[in-house]
């Protein structure tokens, strides 16, 4: 699996995580294979699944800094299942058909 974190500098410094977490589940509310959650997601939890996980998310409110990190199983969250995706929305299918869960 991938193991990816990330840091960013934040626009607004006043921001919480709470505030982030929120905004990062409301943006993927829709995304199935997106999960974000509030701990360090760990590479195992997603061995065998085709979704990406979002979690530990930390803020540095002094330096106007967020933390957080994404794990996948590359092997079934790969190029291919990505192209599958890809062909079925350009075909008009539904997103996930043809991958299983």
């Amino acid at each position: 699996g991938i193991h990816l974190t990330l840091s960013m500098q934040l626009q607004d410094k006043t921001m919480t995580k709470d505030q982030i977490v929120a905004l990062y589940q409301s943006f993927y509310a829709k995304e199935p294979q997106v999960h974000v959650i509030d701990d360090v997601p760990q590479v195992k939890q997603n061995a065998l699944h085709h979704h990406t996980t979002i979690g530990g998310i930390s803020v540095d409110n002094v330096r106007g800094r967020v933390a957080l990190v994404v794990t996948i199983d590359n092997l079934l969250k790969g190029a291919a299942s990505q192209a599958i995706q890809n062909i079925n929305l350009s075909l008009g299918l539904e997103e996930l058909r043809g991958l299983i869960e």
